[in-house]
């Protein structure tokens, strides 16, 4: 049996649910002790662990040991790898955990590998025979509901899927999903608000292997900028916001010479793909996505970051306006008499334009170093694809520039709510930005072409849910090659239904 210490790397759920789903893809018995030990508030097992392992232990009729909410160890013995027969959108595989804000898209990260790798069932013969296995090269997509939260914190969101991952996964590896929001489900607003549910039909591999249809990126390494060929915004926030917080994004997206002049001068397309009124003032989420422009060699590269508000919009009075995060967020303190209508007003739409700038400013600046590191995309990005890398069939590269970012932020633990350092006043704006350094033309330099990484430890460059995805890999899957700083994988090549 594999024994894995949750502590490792960046010691949270990631590692669980890596080493949850490439075991059950290999067959390989694992035993994860000390689970998310670098987490604060004790680790253990969260709800949405719970839920997708479970899943999988009932697919493949694995014997289990400690999967329970809380738990520090567990043991994990799959048997066989079989996706549940008669799967159909008017039969979905469901996944629904025990809290409503237990994230859907980090149960989805558990479970996806094997929705893409494991084998269907024929029905039984009409002689009566018993089922039987098939490896048929193209078999019917595998519809899935995910009940839970799907804009909670620390936790990708199901925008950012929709927009960055998904659309990536496409493009580069052939992995389809179809996907439908049929309800939002946050992490704040009423306590007992109801789980959101994510909709999807993943289609497997057209072959009995992924093979990725864009294995390296070769961007030229004397580029020292990345041109942005468009900007995608996604808004939800209550209502009277949606106006102040498009205008604030348009007028720093504009002011940021990174991410707004294109080669001949023009400004950027900025569109916004979605702003709908998320019906509570404690709910505020901006998404932004930066793309490349089609038909390049390197195919399109996606660039994703967000704010998910962890403030409270407090109205007092007539119409004004404060702003309280949850670890003491700075707000825009109210009024302790009421004013008049017209000074009301004035108050309101003050309030609004500094939290609405406030926000924005941060989103922009978080894209903006982002973009300036070049590569396969953010960083958050990275991090999903390494077990896709593992799985595909021969050599990818997907890189991101060294150094620069300046957080890791454990976004795929909901345990709490730190509240990001402000970037300055809007008319530092395009200062901060241009102090960004641009690491694109200097990859060159930070890694060591073809030599083999050290895979007994985390590795390579990136933030260290990056080197800690490519360490489990290398536990669970001993056939896979990282090297160049873990900037090259040479994939196993899993065949769907092997063990």
């Amino acid at each position: 049996m594999l024994e894995l210490d949750g502590r490792t790397g960046e010691g949270g759920g990631q590692l669980v649910r890596i080493a949850t789903a490439l075991a059950s893809l290999t067959g390989q018995p694992i035993r994860v002790i000390n689970v998310r030990g670098n987490r604060r508030f004790g680790g253990g097992l969260k709800a949405q662990h719970v839920t997708a392992i479970d899943w999988l232990a009932a697919a493949t009729h694995a014997t289990v040991s400690g999967v329970e909410k809380g738990s520090r160890t567990f043991t994990f013995k799959p048997k066989h790898v079989l996706l549940p027969h008669n799967t159909s959108p008017g039969n979905p595989i469901e996944l629904r955990a025990a809290t409503a804000a237990a994230s859907t898209s980090l149960m989805l990260q558990a479970v996806l590998p094997y929705l893409l790798f494991a084998r269907p069932w024929t029905p039984p013969s009409a002689a009566g025979a018993a089922a039987v296995e098939t490896t048929a090269p193209a078999p019917a997509p595998v519809s899935i509901d995910l009940y839970g939260g799907t804009h909670v914190s620390f936790a990708p969101t199901y925008d950012y899927l929709d927009q960055v991952l998904f659309p990536t996964l496409e493009r580069w590896f052939g992995v389809r999903v179809e996907r439908d929001l049929v309800q939002a489900g946050w992490g704040t607003g009423p306590a007992h608000a109801a789980a959101g549910l994510v909709r999807l039909a993943v289609h497997p591999p057209t072959g009995a292997t992924l093979v990725p249809k864009v294995p390296s990126l070769l961007v030229n390494k004397n580029d020292s900028v990345t041109v942005i060929a468009s900007i995608d915004a996604t808004v939800l926030a209550p209502a009277d916001l949606l106006d102040p917080l498009a205008d604030a994004l348009a007028q720093d997206v504009a002011k940021c010479a990174l991410l707004s002049p294109v080669s001949d001068g023009a400004m950027v397309d900025l569109q916004f793909a979605r702003m709908e009124a998320s019906g509570h003032d404690s709910r505020v989420y901006v998404l932004l996505v930066a793309r490349t422009a089609e038909g390049g060699v390197d195919g399109v590269r996606f660039w994703g970051r967000d704010y998910l508000g962890t403030e409270t919009i407090k109205r007092t009075g007539a119409g004004t306006v404060k702003s309280k995060g949850k670890k003491g967020g700075k707000g825009n303190k109210s009024r302790t008499s009421a004013p008049e209508r017209g000074e009301a007003e004035e108050s309101a739409a003050s309030g609004f334009g500094m939290l609405c700038g406030r926000i924005a400013r941060r989103v922009v600046l978080d894209l903006a170093d982002e973009v300036a590191h070049g590569g396969c995309g953010d960083s958050y990005l990275q991090d999903q694809l390494v077990v896709f890398q593992a799985l595909a069939a021969g050599q990818t590269s997907y890189w991101r520039g060294e150094g620069g970012h300046k957080e890791d932020t454990p976004k795929d633990e909901d345990e709490g709510d730190v509240e990001k350092e402000e970037h300055g006043p809007v008319a530092g704006l395009q200062e901060a930005v241009e102090q960004l350094t641009l690491h694109e033309g200097e990859k060159g330099e930070t890694k060591d072409e073809g030599a083999a990484d050290d895979m007994t430890v985390p590795f390579g460059q990136g933030s260290l849910h990056a080197s800690t995805a490519r360490w489990v890999t290398a536990q669970v899957l001993p056939n896979v090659r990282w090297s160049s700083n873990g900037t090259v994988c040479e994939g196993v090549g899993w065949t769907r239904g092997a063990k």
